[in-house]
């Protein structure tokens, strides 16, 4: 009720006030008195208006100022509040009157009242520790170089299937939580389909897949920053809610979280991949021979493309691809970057049975004729 009634016997000016920086509030002959505007401000006389919340500034009170006003009924003061036992805080249930609240006049007529607090379930607890902001960075760091690693070199293993996992798991950890909604999935499923496309059935040179990884960020920027829509910023105290400090903790982490994806993705391209490349022991070296059955495994160094050689991009090095060097076509590796089919390389190492290649910056791209 807003017509000046109390309401459960509380004065609704007192909470609308708390809420609305532009409601004039008085203490006037032992009542709370909205006015219209500052005029009615009574200032003189044998009881002038005292000033509960002026114009322009959020209420605030006490606790001697909620009592005065009706708004809080007793004050309880922290003397000595009982300890649970450990056998207490594990099962969940203890004695009401170890409460503070409990020592309130209200409740001594309730005897042998006993408090029986939430207990979560292994899989509550088990998905809220899966929400907990360092967690999910985590998970998402596995997602970024999972795919990364994934992308970079053929085949499906173990990189993939880890970004998979960390995948479902902020997902599933989202929803049982009820903290996502079907929006940022279907704007993750989208982004991978679309990375998909254009990796596999309609190569755009990165174009579709730009919008495939804007997709998948604002997906993931959902799942793991939710309750965006609750932030407000309170000009008066020159602070957030606390529902906006929740949202920018979790912001901060997303942030660092990619810096670091970013950091070693770099660190992997430029470094890790080329010599695992190099000197992998899955991975012929190219001259193994056995002088007795009279064989060479693999291409020979001298046999392959020496170094300084030129040539052009046949399948799109992410690292690894393919590239056409005087009509013929070898595996290779970048030396940590990823080169567009079309782009000129040179050759700077051999491995395996294929050529370590980096991009020659010096020249464009080839015509479409020396690709056919």
């Amino acid at each position: 009720m807003l017509d000046g009634h109390v309401f459960f016997d509380r004065n609704p000016y007192i909470a609308e006030a708390m809420v609305d920086k532009d409601i004039i509030l008085v203490w006037r002959h032992g009542e709370v008195v909205k006015l219209d505007n500052e005029s009615q401000w009574q200032t003189t006389g044998e009881t002038p208006d005292i000033l509960i919340s002026p114009k322009g500034k959020l209420l605030t009170l006490n606790a001697d100022e909620m009592l005065q006003y009706g708004v809080a009924d007793v004050l309880l003061l922290p003397e000595k509040i009982a300890v649970l036992s450990s056998a207490e805080t594990e099962r969940g249930q203890w004695p009401a009157n170890k409460m503070l609240l409990f020592r309130a006049p209200f409740f001594h007529e309730m005897a042998a009242a006993t408090i029986d607090s939430y207990q979560m379930d292994w899989k509550s607890r088990f998905f809220a520790f899966l929400a907990l902001p360092f967690i999910s960075s985590l998970l998402l760091l596995g997602v970024i170089l999972g795919f990364y690693v994934e992308l970079s070199t053929p085949g499906f293993g173990v990189p993939g299937a880890i970004g998979v996992i960390s995948l479902i798991l902020i997902v599933l950890s989202s929803f049982a939580l009820e903290i996502a909604n079907w929006l940022e999935v279907i704007l993750l499923v989208v982004g991978i389909v679309i990375i998909l496309v254009d990796l596999f059935v309609l190569p755009t040179f990165g174009l579709l897949g730009f919008f495939g990884l804007a997709s998948i960020l604002a997906g993931l920027f959902g799942l793991l920053v939710p309750g965006i829509e609750s932030v407000s910023y309170e000009f008066d105290t020159h602070s957030f809610n606390a529902a906006g400090e929740v949202v920018l903790e979790r912001i901060v982490w997303l942030i660092g979280t990619l810096i670091v994806g970013c950091i070693a993705m770099v660190i992997l391209a430029r470094y890790v991949f080329p010599f695992v490349a190099t000197y992998s022991r899955l991975v012929l070296s190219g001259n193994e021979q056995d002088a007795s059955k009279g064989y060479t495994a693999g291409e020979s160094d001298a046999s392959k493309p020496a170094l300084g050689v030129k040539g052009v991009v046949f399948a799109t090095l992410r690292p690894a691809g393919k590239v056409s060097i005087d009509g013929t076509f070898w595996e290779a590796i970048s030396d940590g970057s990823f080169i567009e089919k079309g782009e000129k390389i040179v050759v700077i190492g051999h491995m395996g049975t294929g050529v370590i290649v980096q991009r020659l910056k010096s020249e464009t791209k080839v015509t479409k004729e020396l690709l056919s």
